[in-house]
């Protein structure tokens, strides 16, 4: 996964950079210098800590939430960016790049992370007590998640 996001399917190309470039190429922003805003600082603050918890079957609990929740969670990016470019150009059409960027993600490589790791969990997570350690990890990161969402909706609200 981290190879993945660091470039080793595309040419060297970070994920990041790739996004920074799309929104660049379709929408004509910049957003490599965009500062989060106090829902997104939650995120991060909480999900560092959820990582960091020693239970290793909870932690993998948290990283399969979070992977098995890219695929609608990057679907849903993938419409707001298309409202985003319209109300900004009118068309909602993305640059081949980006619509290859979010492609990858939804057909490859988030297909693949998930899947991985639920392998790799299966083998490990065995016991009761392992069971109940990963879905308490899986919870942890769906509320983050939900705690998220609301506060980006709500932040955007503002802006409107």
């Amino acid at each position: 996964n981290i190879g993945e996001e660091l470039g080793t399917e595309t040419g060297g190309a970070t994920h990041y950079r790739m996004l920074v470039r799309g929104a660049d190429e379709t929408l004509y922003l910049d957003i490599s210098g965009i500062a989060a805003k106090s829902a997104t600082i939650r995120f991060i603050s909480d999900m560092t800590r959820t990582m960091q918890n020693v239970n290793t079957a909870y932690v993998a609990g948290a990283a399969y939430a979070t992977e098995s929740s890219a695929i609608p969670e990057i679907g849903i990016l993938v419409e707001l960016t298309k409202n985003l470019a319209e109300l900004r150009t009118g068309s909602r059409e993305l640059s081949p790049g980006f619509q290859k960027f979010f492609d990858n993600h939804i057909g490859i490589w988030e297909v693949g992370h998930e899947n991985k790791l639920r392998d790799a969990c299966r083998d490990y997570i065995t016991t009761q007590s392992q069971r109940a350690k990963f879905k308490g990890g899986f919870e942890s990161v769906m509320r983050t998640m939900d705690y998220w969402w609301n506060g980006l909706y709500k932040e955007i609200k503002r802006t409107i």
